[in-house]
Formats: C-alpha cells, sequence, structure tokens
C-alpha cells in the first residue's frame, strides 16, 4: 500500500539548474525481485496507470511493455522506466525474474522529475557494469524493509546511482527553455499547488505571474503542451491518486478533497486522464 505523503511546496525564487538538481528527493515506495509468468500484469489485458514511477530490472527472461505509444521489450542487461501517471500494459509470455521498485523522483518540492527532464525509457547498461548493477538491485531490495539509518541511506544513493543511468542518456536540448519556463511560471505552479484542494480561477493564476488572461493561458499551454485546466486537473487526479490508495474515503469525498464540486465532472476527468474510473482503479491490483 502507497504511504500517504505531506505535500511539499517550492519556492519559485532563485531557480537555477543547479537548485533544481540539488532539490531531487527520491522516495522509494515498495520493490522485490519477483518470478513472474504469463498472468504477469493481466497477460497484458489491463491497462495500468498509478501515480508513481516503475524502475525494472531483469534477472532472467523476458517481457515487453506498452506504453507512451510504443511497446519496449525488457530483457536481462537494460533498465527500463515507467513514469508516474503513464498509461501502459504489460505481459510476459513465458517466464522472467524481475527486480523492480515502485518510487518518486520530485524536484522543487512538488514537481515530477520526468515532466521536466525528457529521460529515455530504455538503457543498457554497459557489459562490464551489469554485475555491479544487478548486486546494487539486490542490495537494496534486501534492506528495503529495514528503517535503520545506514540502510535508508544506501537505498537513497543506490537509487540516486540508478537515476544517474538515466540523466547520461536523458534529452537536455530544450533545457535553457524549460529553466525559463519554470522561473516564469513558478509562481502560477506553486499558488496550484497550495490550492489543489481548492477552486483555482486561471485569473488568480495569471495575476501570479502578471499577465493578462488570454495570453498567460496561451504561453502556459505552448511551455508545458497542456492547458492550465488539464494542467490542474491532472495535479488533482494524482492526488486522487494518492488519496485512493492511502486511505477509505469515498469517491465523493475524494472528489470534494481534491477540488471538484462535481462527483461526475470528476469520475470523468479521472477515467480520462487514468483510463480507469475510481472506483475501478481502488479495486484493481497493481502490477509490481
Amino acid at each position: 500500500m502507497v504511504q500517504a505523503e505531506a505535500r511539499t511546496y517550492f519556492n519559485p525564487k532563485g531557480i537555477s539548474m543547479n537548485s533544481i538538481i540539488a532539490s531531487l528527493s527520491v522516495d522509494v515506495i515498495a520493490g522485490a525481485l519477483t518470478p513472474c509468468g504469463p498472468k504477469w500484469a493481466g497477460a497484458g489485458k489491463i491497462l495500468i496507470s498509478d501515480p508513481f514511477s516503475r524502475l525494472y530490472w531483469l534477472k532472467s527472461g523476458s517481457a515487453h511493455v506498452e506504453h507512451h505509444g510504443k511497446v519496449f521489450d525488457l530483457f536481462p542487461g537494460s533498465m527500463h522506466l515507467i513514469p508516474a501517471n503513464s498509461q501502459g500494459r504489460y505481459w510476459c509470455e513465458d517466464r522472467m525474474d524481475l527486480y523492480w521498485v515502485h518510487f518518486k523522483a520530485r524536484i522543487l518540492g512538488g514537481l515530477e522529475l520526468f515532466d521536466f527532464f525528457r529521460f529515455p525509457y530504455e538503457i543498457e547498461i554497459p557489459k562490464q557494469e551489469r554485475k555491479q548493477v544487478e548486486g546494487q538491485w539486490k542490495k537494496m531490495i534486501d534492506n528495503l524493509a529495514s528503517e535503520e539509518i545506514p540502510d535508508v541511506a544506501e537505498r537513497d544513493v543506490i537509487m540516486r546511482t540508478f537515476l544517474l543511468h538515466l540523466f547520461k542518456e536523458a534529452d537536455f536540448s530544450a533545457q535553457g527553455e524549460k529553466l525559463k519556463c519554470l522561473q516564469r511560471f513558478a509562481p502560477a505552479l506553486s499558488f496550484i499547488e497550495k490550492n489543489i484542494t481548492k477552486e483555482i480561477m486561471i485569473g488568480d493564476l495569471s495575476a501570479s505571474v502578471n499577465l493578462q488572461t488570454n495570453y498567460f493561458t496561451n504561453l502556459f499551454t505552448k511551455y508545458f503542451g497542456t492547458s492550465p485546466v488539464n494542467y490542474i486537473n491532472l495535479q488533482r487526479i494524482k492526488h486522487a491518486q494518492n488519496l485512493l490508495q492511502t486511505g477509505n474515503m469515498q469517491v465523493k469525498e475524494i472528489a470534494s478533497a481534491c477540488g471538484f464540486s462535481n462527483q461526475f465532472y470528476f469520475s470523468k476527468v479521472f477515467r480520462d486522464i487514468t483510463g480507469l474510473s475510481p472506483v475501478k482503479f481502488r479495486e484493481r491490483e497493481s502490477a509490481p
């Protein structure tokens, strides 16, 4: 079960690439070495979407995952990333032994790392490094239940080492534009984070960055690839997913707690984003 999380907010002042990397927080939720067969993840028949990211490493066997419009083959020696809130299907035709971890990686207090940088979904680890990487997976999974400070620190170091492999292959060609975007819209993003449970008016967002409403909407859409309304709804649904997984609140209560005044509209938006109704999302068994 995913633990409830405290909401934190980023400071819009003094944002730089150094401060973005320094603010990176990595929270491991769950992980294991799991033998999987043809029934893994509903044999590709179930649409999966979760508010956490997945990282896979195959010890043996093979499998397939489909997300972001592409089918990826999983095989030993490659590490595979599935960012949070990705809709996908997973299947294994025969058998595999799968190291997996569910985690959250955030920057500046609340932004998803994988929303900000363009990371590869799969990377092949050089042969001379694979034994070391698999040893790191084993060490992290073996002490996953420990709350001893050295073990917690070691887990954090190992996860950041895995992310470093991804950073080395990431596309930073647009980092200047992304940094400019954050600097320009940081007050609006902070306003959304702090008021995610309340009604949010686009006029309030535009005022926070001293822009006329229509111009703000057009510029926001250009930078983020989605409208302010859609962005707000996505943040609300992320919050709703966490509440559905961590408590017994009724759907109507969750809708209200996430800033929706209408339960039916909440359910429609939830389904549009996750591919499932809130009830189905809560009932389904998530895949490793």
